[in-house]
């Protein structure tokens, strides 16, 4: 469960209506990996100055914010697009993503 105000946000997959398209996830080794290195888990939540903030953990220092919680998305995706793009350029790897979903109790 994330902290109040944080939610962690799978993918949003535009033109997918309401559903998410889980049939790119495999669990390899106990770990869920997207298929599809386009995409990216996103952490997105209310900042103290109103815009909402939006992260990508796999890729390190790759934030960014908006206005509304629409526009923090857009934004997000823009700052990946362009962080993968940079990386590729220097012929830099590209991280993979992996992450765990994980449900402790306090």
């Amino acid at each position: 469960m994330n902290p109040p105000g944080k939610e962690a946000a799978l993918p949003f997959l535009p033109g997918q209506g309401s559903g998410w398209d889980l049939s790119n996830l495999r669990i390899e080794n106990g770990t869920e990996r997207w298929k599809d290195a386009g995409m990216r888990q996103v952490i997105i939540y209310p900042g103290d100055d109103g815009f909402w903030v939006a992260e990508c953990p796999s890729l390190p220092g790759c934030v960014s914010q908006g206005k509304t919680r629409g526009d923090a998305i857009v934004n997000i995706r823009e700052a990946i697009e362009v962080y993968i793009e940079v990386l590729e350029e220097k012929h830099a790897p590209v991280p993979d993503e992996q992450f765990e979903i994980l449900l402790v109790a306090v």
